[in-house]
């Protein structure tokens, strides 16, 4: 038994053995946090908004980031207007580590030419890097090599908004494009950077954010013109032609700036609507259908002008830009509840800011920005961190002990979290097994009972802590076995193994028993029957 911040913790190991060619292959070990009174954080956290200051990157100040992203490893991608990186000649493109070191194992090979727009980020840590002045659509492996199989083909482009990779290795580019005397908002390229021709709009106007929904359709934002009607939000099927039950209703968008589909469906957009000639920065939430949700009413006051918004796994929306509600100070940074409300627990010490480019939150549950000067605390950076609350994202680990019936899921515990919810599906989370949505869990692992045999079976989890809840883990996938029956024969019974399976003979009695462990799974128990000569699992 030991202490930690004042809190009792007591560690139970269990050992659970199987047969001799097994020994000790099944070792489960439960950590049991007792925290006195439960929902209680195991770790006290940053004050939500308050400046991170364990990490610090120093970048020239008369440079400026456009976009950062987190790799599978959490590893900070930042492209901009920049020569140095902590004093180490890097331009346009660099890798960071989680506390703002430069990552040093990343050395970009960059053609020439400015590579200082969109961004996106595929599978195994892929780059794909594109530029706003000069199109050129890159791709660089993760230790920074360049693709040269990678040939980017998408006709000649006045301006690239948006890259984004889609579950299948699809790269979807938003902007404005023009192939001969037709153009378009919105293309799809293969892997191999060849276009997509499975995939056909041709929407007038610019494109500036995608998101995807879990059905694939895509929901599209920007600045569009349908017959002389300019639109701000519409969404298209997976194969590019305009979703027509999507009707967007409430005061018309004439911009839209950035789409976000929530983990509940409901869609949250940052644009502009236009009364007369001015135009005023609004932001609103979406039913699935486009329906206006009534349940969110943004606090922000009509002078606000919003630079960047993300959204937390718990519904929170935070904001930068010069934000002002009611008679408040503007602030530059912000937090709003998910219906909308001013968060008066959240207190940014970020006092002014150029323009802030980017933000995006980690999976340890901070959340970064980026952009030109930003001033805070007597200090002034490009890339600063700030805390939020939240816990970190935990990682589900393989399962273990799998039978025909149960597994035991597992996951790592999270840095900030109190308990864990756990989901178990059969089909990618569309459904859940009864008993196994957001299934309460106040250690790191649990038995997944009442199972079919020869089945896939999918858990993920995310971490529950005083400042809300985490983002899902990755989704580990698990097959149940198939019940075995097989043959076998056997020179007699004084012969202890059957195969390489040790048993005891019963000289009295025309069956024995046959214990098969498989490593890393669990042990089966099987009758031999002397007359059949048959092995079959009790």
């Amino acid at each position: 038994m030991s202490s930690k911040n004042g809190r009792e913790m007591v560690i139970f190991v269990i050992v659970r053995t199987c047969m001799p060619k097994c020994l000790w292959q099944n070792l489960l070990v439960v950590i049991t946090l007792l925290l006195g009174l439960i929902g209680n954080s195991t770790l006290i956290l940053g004050q939500p908004g308050s400046i991170d200051a364990t990490f610090r990157t120093n970048l020239p100040l008369d440079g400026f980031i456009h976009k950062i992203r987190f790799d599978e490893n959490g590893r900070i991608i930042i492209s901009g207007w920049f020569s140095t990186v902590d004093g180490v000649v890097i331009k346009q493109l660099a890798r960071l580590n989680q506390d703002g070191s430069v990552d040093m194992s990343f050395i970009p090979n960059l053609p020439g030419g400015p590579f200082t727009g969109a961004s996106g980020l595929g599978a195994n840590n892929a780059i794909f890097l594109g530029s706003n002045s000069l199109f050129r659509l890159v791709k660089l492996f993760s230790n920074g090599e360049r693709d040269i199989l990678f040939n980017a083909r998408a006709g000649t482009v006045d301006s690239l908004a948006v890259v984004r990779v889609d579950s299948d290795g699809k790269i979807l580019l938003g902007g404005i494009f023009y192939f001969g005397n037709r153009n378009t908002t919105i293309k799809r390229l293969l892997s191999s950077g060849e276009e997509d021709i499975s995939f056909s709009n041709s929407t007038s106007g610019e494109t500036w954010s995608i998101d995807i929904q879990k059905d694939g359709k895509l929901l599209i934002g920007g600045r569009y013109n349908f017959n002389g009607v300019y639109k701000g939000l519409f969404r298209l099927h997976p194969d590019g032609s305009i979703d027509e039950d999507f009707i967007v209703t409430g005061e018309p968008l004439a911009r839209v700036k950035k789409v976000f589909v929530q983990e509940d469906g409901k869609i949250l957009v940052f644009g502009c609507v236009q009364r007369g000639d001015a135009l005023f920065d609004r932001l609103i939430r979406f039913e699935p259908n486009g329906q206006q949700d009534s349940t969110f009413k943004s606090a922000l006051s009509d002078t606000s002008v919003i630079h960047q918004i993300c959204v937390q796994p718990d519904g929170k929306v935070l904001l930068a830009g010069w934000l002002q509600f009611g008679d408040e100070p503007v602030r530059v940074v912000t937090r709003l509840n998910p219906d909308g409300s001013f968060d008066g627990n959240f207190n940014s010490s970020v006092a002014a800011g150029f323009f802030i480019s980017s933000m995006a939150i980690q999976l340890d549950g901070r959340v970064v920005i980026a952009g030109g000067i930003l001033s805070i605390s007597g200090f002034e950076s490009l890339l600063v961190r700030i805390e939020t609350g939240l816990p970190a994202t935990p990682v589900a680990l393989p399962a273990s002990n799998v039978s025909t019936t149960s597994f035991y899921a597992n996951w790592s515990q999270a840095v900030g979290a109190n308990e864990y919810f756990l989901d178990v599906s059969t089909d990618n989370f569309v459904t859940f097994l009864p008993g196994y949505h957001n299934s309460r869990v106040l250690s790191t692992n649990i038995k997944i009972s009442g199972l079919s045999e020869d089945t896939q079976y999918h858990y993920r989890v995310k971490a529950i802590g005083l400042g809300g809840g985490s983002f899902y883990s990755n989704v580990i996938s698990v097959r149940t076995p198939q019940k075995r029956s097989q043959q076998i024969f056997f020179p007699s019974v004084a012969d202890k193994t059957v195969g390489d399976l040790p048993f005891t003979p019963n000289a009295s009695s025309t069956s024995a028993f046959v214990t098969d462990c498989f490593c890393g799974s669990a042990c089966f128990l099987y009758s031999i029957s002397w007359e059949s000569s048959s092995l079959i699992p009790k």
